[in-house]
């Protein structure tokens, strides 16, 4: 049942990995259910007292210190328990007792991650009550507020981002457009009313036309952009910025040979030396409106100019990689080893030799990864690859020592570690390592989930069940639990309805989920109407061409009489898995000469 560890989150990574598929970093926590023993955060002294007879005492002093110490206790506790909107409040409480510069960075941080606006303002205004030249605390008030469609309270500390940078304001107007440029595309109106209320304001300052017409790019407020473009040139006509800018807004149009022929103008009104820059910038713009290929001819004319720019090889080789031209890729990648994009080189490399079966040469390029956000993706590709060479005890090895440096990512490596027995075949190691797991997190759905899924693997189908409806007891929206506990009771055939119910319930919060839609169709055939089957079998395979969706739908097709079709999906499903074990049997069985 392939089609169901879909839903499993670094499973789904491990197999990405496998193929030597894009890079990624560890997965962020969930948030969890709080538990009773940390909500709410309080201490002793916010008791009510029962009444009291006696004599009136004196009010004690509040030992703010030992407050602070007990939340910072319950917030590092509820870190460690992924519970980041407890740890959140916890920090802030400390914050509250004793202000702290440390204090307020690290409460501010974590309502981010928590999505807790009201906290990091809170937080964040006391860091920058602390630390008043800080730009980030500053940065943090601004986006929340903006977020929040805030825009008069957000604009006294827009004013301070473009009034106190350090290189002065045009600059400042650039980071200002920079910092606004992040926000959704859902608040690009109130981004850029509170840009032109900073400009209202600092009219005499240079620079705010172009940082005004970057953001409205961005927005794709072109008629907006293209007037402050113009009157970025009008300001300034020896700066090429404002040119480039209406260049790139031709290129949001659609005129990419005008577009082209206007840069042309702005890089070579430029010196020779600074040409190999604008033209990179330039690519970029063409790459985000999928103009590919000027761009990269954008992109080797830059190298002719400067063959240092190491950004521009790198963005060869990553179009070198979408268009596959492998060798190609490596080429340029080669050519980063030495240079300050050497680690992303070194994860590309990885991956071009993994997914061309190199394993060892693969190993050699990710163990040359040891800093930066490819550190962690680069150890656990390690472990794939050392899977794939027959060293699994290595890779089990590994994936513990990460666990122990990196216990928030835990369930992630275990995840990993789990598809690579099931992978080897060693289910009873895959469901004992679950088994640890669920005993330290007896709720947690993603660990029931995955265990179900071993414990179908090895044929235990009613401890797959069981996991499976514990975690529709925790949550009956669980889609995922929906979908694979009404499948295994159609693989089983003997409660059709009660898989009807799970199947359409599942439907209902993921309609466009293939694994589903599969599902759906399996059932409508073993409920004995494959002509209803047969759309809901060719929906899921459009959008998730799998083996054993190729094999249902095959099935379908031949029981209808359409052999031929049968033949052409089932042909195709081969090629990409020719041992995939609900394919061969479905072939043994209506096709045996195959």
């Amino acid at each position: 049942m392939h089609q169901l560890w879909t839903g499993v989150p670094g499973l789904a990574l491990c197999g990405a990995l496998a193929l030597g598929g894009c890079a990624t970093g560890a997965r962020a926590p969930e948030r969890t259910h709080i538990e009773p023993d940390l909500a709410p955060v309080t201490t002793p002294t916010d008791a009510v007292p029962l009444a009291d007879t006696s004599p009136a005492r004196q009010p004690q002093p509040i030992d703010r210190q030992a407050a602070a110490t007990y939340h910072i206790l319950v917030g590092e506790l509820a870190v460690r328990r992924n519970q980041t909107e407890v740890a959140a409040r916890a920090f802030l409480a400390a914050l509250r007792s004793v202000p702290d510069l440390d204090l307020a960075m690290r409460a501010t941080q974590l309502a981010l991650q928590a999505g807790d606006d009201v906290a990091a303002l809170e937080a964040a205004n006391i860091w920058l009550q602390l630390d008043p030249n800080d730009g980030d605390a500053r940065e943090v008030i601004l986006r929340v507020h903006l977020i929040n469609d805030r825009v008069d309270e957000a604009l006294p500390q827009a004013l301070a981002v473009v009034d106190g940078h350090a290189a002065g304001a045009e600059e400042g107007f650039r980071h200002l457009g920079l910092l606004l440029a992040r926000v959704p595309a859902r608040l690009g109106p109130s981004a850029l009313a509170l840009m032109e209320r900073v400009r209202d304001r600092r009219i005499d300052r240079a620079g705010s036309a172009l940082a005004y017409g970057g953001l409205a790019l961005r927005f794709d407020a072109l008629d907006v952009a293209e007037k402050a473009a113009r009157e970025a040139i009008a300001e300034n006509p020896d700066d090429p910025a404002g040119t480039l800018l209406l260049a790139g807004i031709k290129v949001r149009r659609g005129d990419i040979d005008p577009a082209l022929a206007l840069a042309e103008q702005a890089f070579r009104s430029q010196p020779r030396v600074t040409r190999g820059d604008l033209r990179m910038s330039f690519a970029r713009i063409l790459l985000e409106a999928g103009a590919v290929e000027p761009a990269a001819g954008l992109l080797e004319t830059a190298i002719k100019d400067d063959p240092d720019l190491v950004d521009a090889r790198y963005m060869l080789g990553a179009i070198a990689m979408q268009n596959e031209e492998w060798p190609a890729a490596e080429r340029w990648f080669k050519s980063l080893i030495g240079t300050t994009r050497q680690q992303e080189a070194l994860m590309q490399l990885g991956q071009l030799a993994q997914q061309d079966g190199r394993y060892e040469e693969a190993l050699g390029y990710y163990s040359g990864i040891d800093r930066g956000p490819a550190a962690f993706d680069a150890l656990t590709r390690s472990a794939v690859v050392m899977a794939h060479l027959g060293r699994l005890d290595d890779a089990r090895q590994l994936l513990q020592r990460v666990r122990d440096e990196l216990p928030q990512a835990e369930q992630q490596l275990i995840m990993i570690e789990v598809e690579l027995l099931v992978d080897a075949g060693d289910h009873s190691a895959a469901q004992q390592l679950l088994t640890d797991a669920v005993e330290a997190s007896p709720d947690d759905a993603d660990l029931r989930y995955a265990r179900a899924l071993t414990y179908e693997r090895a044929g235990d189908i009613r401890s797959a069940e069981a996991d499976l409806r514990h975690v529709l007891e925790q949550n009956q929206n669980d889609a995922r639990a929906l979908n694979a506990l009404g499948y295994m009771l159609v693989l089983e055939g003997n409660n059709l309805d009660e898989a009807r119910d799970l199947i359409d319930r599942a439907l209902v919060i993921e309609p466009e989920d293939p694994a589903i839609m599969d599902s759906k169709g399996w059932l409508l055939f073993k409920q004995g109407d494959p002509a209803a089957a047969l759309p809901w079998l060719q929906r899921a395979y459009t959008a998730f061409p799998d083996p054993e969706v190729a094999a249902h739908l095959g099935e379908v097709l031949w029981v209808l009489g359409r052999q031929n079709e049968a033949h052409q999906i089932w042909n195709a499903a081969l090629v990409s898995d020719a041992a995939h074990p609900v394919l061969t049997q479905t072939l043994q069985r209506l096709v045996p000469e195959k």
